[in-house]
């Protein structure tokens, strides 16, 4: 694998943790969320000060401290939340995106301002150093794989059955008994967390951050990721992430300058978007869902 396709297949990794984190906010929630690239940047950010310090560059140690400061500041928000809905908090989540990008980028000593934070060193995890790709590859992997597991579960779980019941009815829910506050809560704190985990992965891999990387283009870039790929779907993410992960390389093939690559790769995405919304109201991971509805289709018909 030359390291160039390593590369996609880690970035790829780190998205779909991303995609999914947001999915928690988006497809369960139902809450349009533009904050989760300042949560990605605050685990990143994260992973540069406990390791640029010389403190630990285990993943172990920094993925739990940036999964638990970036779920500390979702659930803050949550409880803002609760107080707003629909268009409002669209606008309060764009709010604290560029407050927290901000804040960050005035805290010199965390995010070097100007400058950034270069040469991070390289991560390990419980004594072992990940000093190549394939390292990289099998421990991002697995994060993925067990991020993948947790979304599947959660959904599944009656716990999750809540999280969708609230994002489908909140006052219906409420007539049953069940609290809002502790299910909204909840959800935006697991949410934070695996976005910090996935700024640390990034952090740890890059070796290079800086703030202008987590940016509002992110945000909106996540948010496309997740519509286009499927809204409270874990398959969907997957999707979603390669699309982010794969687009860009394939567009840098063609004969075209940097800005023209920029402007098509836009263009792409804005596109895919208006087509999902126009007639894939559940994303790309519909298009898989209707074969499998005529199998199960033909097969009632086939017993009868």
């Amino acid at each position: 694998m030359t390291i160039v396709y390593s590369s996609i297949v880690i970035q790829l990794f780190v998205y779909f943790i991303v995609a999914v984190s947001l999915n928690f906010v988006i497809g369960y929630a139902k809450s349009l969320s533009i904050h989760q690239a300042a949560l990605f940047g605050i685990g990143a950010f994260t992973y540069a000060v406990i390791a640029g310090n010389g403190w630990s560059a285990d993943l172990v140690v920094c993925g739990l401290a940036g999964a638990v400061i970036a779920g500390l500041l979702s659930v803050v928000l949550a409880f803002g939340a609760m107080r707003i809905a629909g268009d409002y908090f669209i606008v309060a989540s764009f709010a604290f995106q560029i407050f927290a990008v901000n804040a960050l980028y005035n805290w010199p000593s965390v995010s070097g301002a100007d400058n950034g934070k270069y040469g991070l060193p390289l991560p390990s995890i419980l004594g072992f150093d990940l000093a190549s790709a394939w390292s990289f590859i099998v421990v991002f992997g697995i994060v993925a794989a067990v991020t993948l597991a947790f979304a599947v579960w959660l959904r599944r779980s009656p716990y999750g059955r809540l999280l969708t019941a609230m994002g489908d009815s909140p006052s219906a829910l409420q007539t049953a008994g069940f609290g809002i506050l502790r299910l909204k809560v909840g959800v935006f704190g697991i949410s934070g967390a695996f976005a910090g985990l996935a700024g640390v992965l990034f952090a740890s891999y890059v070796g290079a951050i800086d703030t202008t990387t987590f940016g509002i283009d992110l945000a909106i870039l996540l948010v496309a990721m997740v519509i286009i790929g499927g809204t409270g779907s874990a398959v969907g993410s997957l999707l979603g992430a390669a699309l982010i992960a794969f687009a860009p390389p394939l567009i840098s093939n063609l004969p075209l300058s940097s800005t023209s690559a920029a402007a098509v790769q836009q263009l792409i995405f804005a596109g895919l978007l208006i087509v999902v919304v126009a007639a894939l109201p559940r994303g790309l991971v519909q298009l898989g869902n209707r074969p499998a509805q005529l199998l199960r289709r033909s097969a009632r018909q086939v017993r009868r």
